[in-house]
């Protein structure tokens, strides 16, 4: 099946920078190393693409604000890896993307001193349970 992609990309502010590399769009906050962008979306007009989960659980990473940067960036490359996966319909590979980003947070949930709030932890968590069930639907 033919698979199209458009990319549209929401303003961001000029104290952010915008940077594009070959995984995709990554701004950086001032003052902190690149992380990827969940302003940039990629639509997918396969039915079953599943990117509309992909991207809630993208914007739940970016609105987690006890997450680190380092570990809003790993969970959030995972999450875009997903996307590529659906996008080559490699689903087991899309799946176990997933899978990574659910192993580090409950890292982060579960170590000695969390280093994540429990609010932020729910949050994410659901959105990725969602995009769990859709990828395994493919």
């Amino acid at each position: 099946k033919t698979i199209h992609k458009t990319f549209s990309v929401v303003s961001v502010s000029v104290a952010t920078a915008l940077v594009l590399s070959a995984t995709g769009a990554f701004a950086a906050k001032p003052g902190s190393a690149p992380l990827p962008v969940c302003a940039v979306f990629y639509t997918d007009y396969a039915a079953d693409s599943c990117n509309d989960k992909l991207q809630d659980l993208c914007n739940a990473l970016e609105d987690a604000q006890s997450l680190k940067d380092r570990d809003e960036a790993t969970m959030k490359s995972k999450d875009y890896g997903a996307v590529i996966k659906i996008n080559e319909e490699k689903y087991e590979d899309a799946a176990s993307k997933l899978m990574d980003i659910e192993y580090k947070l409950d890292q982060l949930v579960n170590a000695a001193k969390p280093k994540i709030s429990e609010d932020d932890a729910d949050a994410i968590s659901g959105f990725l349970i969602g995009a769990q069930l859709c990828v395994d639907a493919l």
